[in-house]
C-alpha cells in the first residue's frame, strides 16, 4: 500500500504542475486514505486543504506531517521547486507559516470591516425559575 501511495502521491504533484487540480486533489487524497501516517500524505492534505480554502484544517495537517515519523525524509518532485530537496518537516513549517498568516490578514480584515464586535443583549432571568418556598 505504502508504494501505491507513493506513487499517486508523485502522481499528484505531477498533476498539479500540470495545473490539473482535479486529478491531483483526488491522488493526494487517495494516497492519504492508503498511507494516513505519512508525512508526505499528510503534508499533501494540507494542501489541498489550503488550495481549498479551509485554513484551519490546512494547519492541522502541516502540523500533523511536521510530527509524522518520516517528517524527516527529504522531499523529491514537489509543486514548489523550493521545497525541492528540503526535509518535508521543514517543508511543513514554511506552509504553515503561510497559512497563520493568511489567517491573521483574515482576521484584521474581518475586523476593520465589521468594526467591534457587539454582544446581544439577553434577559439574564433564569429560564426555569425555582419555585418559591411559602414557608
Amino acid at each position: 500500500m505504502h508504494f501505491v501511495a507513493a506513487m499517486l502521491t508523485l502522481h499528484g504533484v505531477y498533476a498539479a504542475n500540470q495545473n490539473d487540480w482535479a486529478s491531483a486533489k483526488e491522488d493526494f487524497t487517495r494516497a492519504y486514505s492508503l498511507n494516513p501516517s505519512s508525512a508526505f500524505s499528510l503534508n499533501n492534505l494540507g494542501y489541498v486543504a489550503e488550495k481549498d480554502g479551509d485554513l484551519e484544517t490546512a494547519q492541522f495537517f502541516y502540523l500533523k506531517a511536521r510530527r509524522a515519523d518520516n517528517a524527516t525524509s527529504r522531499v523529491g518532485m514537489a509543486t514548489n521547486l523550493m521545497a525541492e530537496g528540503q526535509k518535508l518537516s521543514a517543508v511543513a513549517t514554511d506552509s504553515n507559516t503561510k497559512v497563520e498568516s493568511a489567517l491573521d490578514e483574515y482576521g484584521k480584515k474581518r475586523r476593520s470591516e465589521n468594526g467591534p464586535i457587539e454582544l446581544t443583549p439577553r434577559d439574564n432571568a433564569p429560564a426555569n425559575p425555582a419555585p418559591q418556598n411559602p414557608n
